[in-house]
């Protein structure tokens, strides 16, 4: 690899649908590309190894699946190899995790911060950090308080968490939540709230997107991605980061147009349709 075609990385921040829960026995078949490689545990060493599913096994390994990471770094293949000829995957998500242990100070941040550090140091001296891929906020929409700060909090947290991987422009591509979270459930009582500040976080955070979770059904708890959706989840990813990073390049392909957003504002015409209950990861 020259040092003009880096090995773009990636970190994967947020909790469970970042981290992964769509069924492994539904994943795309798609064999593993020797151009991505993901930086997670091997033995008893963490190392640089080719990516696959789950790419968060450490979290919860019972529950751990399908994530967009894969699908968002084949598809960053597909339509710019010349952009991005070599793609790093780190996991840090972590399921569960309230913003809070994702902000300046908190154990998230800071673990994500080292694993990066560790990444790079085990990896190509022309590595380079290209951007953050975020999934998170379920697990604040239960109180108002939380839900509502969420936004400016969020903002905070990612400046904070650019500025500690040292690149203060680096590139933010967010997910929107699952329209299917049902607002009727206590749990996710505040979730538009959550929804529409992550929707309009992008204006007071240069550099960064929000992708629509329109269309993206859920694995049957009304709460994670399932595999098909998650992966169509990494390709909207793809195509925000390259917007974001490289506007004015030319595409083997045009991006399609972005899909609406989808998020339910009240209760009214929610599918009341008695699903299993999930834990809030």
């Amino acid at each position: 690899m020259s040092a003009s075609q880096p090995r773009l990385v990636f970190v994967l921040a947020g909790q469970s649908n970042m981290a992964g829960r769509g069924s492994l026995d539904e994943a795309d078949a798609v064999p593993p590309d020797s151009r991505v490689a993901a930086f997670s545990q091997v033995a008893d060493k963490e190392a640089w190894q080719p990516a696959a599913h789950p790419l968060h096994p450490d979290t919860n390994s019972r529950k751990a699946g399908v994530g967009p990471g894969i699908s968002f770094a084949h598809e960053l293949l597909r339509l710019a190899p010349r952009i991005a000829p070599s793609i790093g995957l780190v996991p840090c998500a972590f399921g569960g995790s309230e913003l809070a242990r994702w902000e300046e100070g908190g154990d998230l941040f800071a673990a994500a911060v080292a694993k990066v550090q560790r990444s790079l140091d085990e990896g190509d001296a022309t590595d380079v950090v290209a951007g953050i891929l975020w999934h998170q906020g379920e697990s604040d929409c239960s109180d108002a308080a939380l839900a509502t700060s969420h936004t400016v909090r969020l903002v905070a947290a990612l400046q904070q968490l650019r500025a500690a991987l040292g690149s203060p422009a680096l590139p933010v591509v967010l997910g929107e939540l699952g329209c299917f979270l049902d607002v009727t459930d206590p749990r996710f009582s505040h979730a538009a709230v959550v929804n529409a500040g992550m929707l309009t976080s992008p204006a007071s955070l240069p550099g960064s997107s929000c992708v629509s979770a329109h269309g993206l059904d859920h694995r049957g708890d009304r709460l994670h991605f399932s595999s098909a959706a998650a992966e169509e989840l990494g390709r909207r990813y793809a195509h925000a980061w390259l917007q974001l990073a490289r506007p004015a390049e030319l595409l083997c392909e045009a991006l399609p147009p972005p899909a609406p957003t989808c998020f339910p504002e009240s209760a009214d015409g929610v599918d009341a349709t008695p699903t299993e209950r999930a834990v809030v990861d």
